[in-house]
């Protein structure tokens, strides 16, 4: 007989009756896991990784894109980078938030054809404007997606295999992100930039017929109040105005007067949502989240955690081409064995959550990962040692990812209202993305710049990685209560 965790049974004893929660698709009980919940979870983890693939693998085709628009300044060109990466921070609270109100289903699809038919105008654009223009619309599209597409699928799946199923969706995740470089660098390898994107379209394809059949409309209860016209602007503007800091303080100057301002605005735009939020009833924000002290901690750790898992990313393929001298190919698939390890272990992980031990799981996850970080620092050397230094604790670090990363969002939804998966996912991606953000500009600051440092300014590149995620396992672990605790309620 399979056993429950203390979570799930403290969500079955307190969930309310079906009806109360307006969701079109009735939860499932019982263990069995029907075919329409797989399907789901393949469909939406797919949209998932095509937008997190997006926000990688431009770091790799960056410099043909570069060759091939000769005449515009790098600065410019680098905003079809910036720029997705600060329009998907800003509007995944308001993509949750829509979600929750119109609609999942009909939000993620707006999602995937935004998305797909702006990937389309990246591979087609004939000047940097363009691209950056359709980087700006597939970042919309991409934000929408990825926090629609776990509080899609999830409800369909029973109660007591919900980890198992948001195990699977994160590892997909991770995997898409680690994916990044070594596919963005074949695929230029054999074909051209443009590629990148044109891929995504019959992707989307696919997504857009079979979700229409595959994938159930639901939401939350429906209410004729209008959304939050004046919080939406000032949240969105917030973490907006964060990420662009984030992001640009390493090439502006961290005391250059537009990244200080960024920083300025940011907590005013934040405390005053905090305060529309408060009062308004349909907020961007549901404060009602924050009542709940296993989405704080687990939401704290995704920021965090990322924070490390970004770095790291960045890091190995930038250190083998500076340092070791490798091709842009070589270098991506040196990082290959972390994804493959990620990959094998993440069902596995699932499960183990699924028995009860997925508090234990995520601070194993987090250690395993800052021992392997710290062994990379220890072991690498300036001439290539790839299979000794590297190899074997990017096996580990996979390994940990596994357990710590994919395991970290559905620690965060535990005993949320159904209502509120939206919001939820959309709050802790968010906080994810501003993690991804301070890793890279934690990076730049330890190292002293990427592109001419030698193998000694990276050895605090590894060691700070490695203290991030010690931190983060000490902080969940200490803080995340060990009982369950009553679902969250909207409204």
């Amino acid at each position: 007989m399979k056993t429950e965790t203390p979570e799930i049974r403290h969500e079955r004893d307190h969930a309310e009756p079906s009806g109360s929660h307006s969701i079109d698709a009735q939860t499932p009980t019982g263990d069995r896991i029907p075919r329409a919940a797989w399907l789901a979870l393949y469909l939406t983890s797919a949209g998932q990784a095509m937008a997190i693939l997006q926000s990688s693998v431009l770091n790799i085709a960056f410099p043909s894109i570069e060759a091939s628009f000769s005449d515009t300044p790098r600065s410019t060109l680098a905003w079809a980078i910036t720029g997705y990466g600060i329009a998907s921070a800003a509007l995944l609270l308001l993509a949750g938030r829509l979600a929750d109100i119109y609609g999942r289903r009909r939000i993620f699809m707006v999602g995937i054809v935004s998305f797909s038919v702006a990937s389309l105008g990246c591979g087609l654009a004939p000047s940097p404007e363009w691209l950056i223009g359709a980087r700006l619309v597939q970042a919309i599209g991409g934000s929408f997606m990825v926090p629609t597409s776990l509080s899609l699928m999830l409800p369909i799946f029973p109660a007591s295999r919900r980890a198992l199923a948001v195990g699977i969706w994160g590892a997909i995740g991770a995997i898409a992100g680690a994916a990044g470089p070594p596919l963005g660098a074949a695929i230029i390898e054999l074909a051209d930039w443009r590629w990148v994107f044109f891929v995504n379209v019959p992707i989307g394809l696919v997504i857009v017929l079979l979700g229409r059949v595959v994938l159930p409309e639901m939401k939350g209860e429906r209410s004729d109040v209008r959304i939050d016209l004046v919080g939406i602007p000032v949240g969105t503007a917030g973490v907006a105005l964060l990420t662009l800091g984030l992001l640009q303080g390493s090439s502006w100057g961290w005391l250059d007067w537009r990244v200080v301002a960024c920083f300025v605005a940011t907590p005013l735009l934040i405390a005053a949502l905090v305060r529309r939020s408060a009062t308004h009833p349909e907020p961007l924000l549901d404060l009602s989240l924050f009542a709940h002290r296993r989405f704080n901690v687990a939401s704290a750790a995704v920021l965090t955690f990322n924070l490390g898992v970004s770095a790291a990313w960045f890091s190995a393929p930038v250190y083998f081409q500076t340092v070791w001298g490798w091709s842009a190919l070589e270098a991506g698939l040196g990082v290959i064995p972390s994804p493959i390890a990620l990959l094998v272990l993440s069902r596995w992980a699932g499960g183990i959550a699924d028995r009860g031990h997925m508090r234990l799981g995520i601070i194993g996850g987090m250690s395993a990962a800052a021992v392997a970080l710290l062994g990379i620092g220890l072991s690498l050397t300036e001439d290539p040692n790839y299979w000794t230094a590297y190899f074997p604790f990017a096996v580990l670090y996979g390994a940990g990812l596994a357990f710590a990363w994919s395991m970290l969002t559905g620690a965060a939804l535990v005993g949320i209202d159904e209502r509120l998966y939206g919001a939820a996912n959309g709050a802790s991606l968010t906080a994810r993305t501003v993690g991804s953000a301070l890793g890279v500009a934690m990076v730049i600051a330890v190292a002293g710049g990427v592109g001419d440092v030698g193998h000694g300014d990276w050895r605090p590149v590894w060691f700070a990685i490695a203290a991030t995620f010690t931190l983060s396992a000490v902080g969940f672990g200490v803080l995340y209560p060990r009982r369950s605790s009553a679902p969250v309620r909207s409204g």
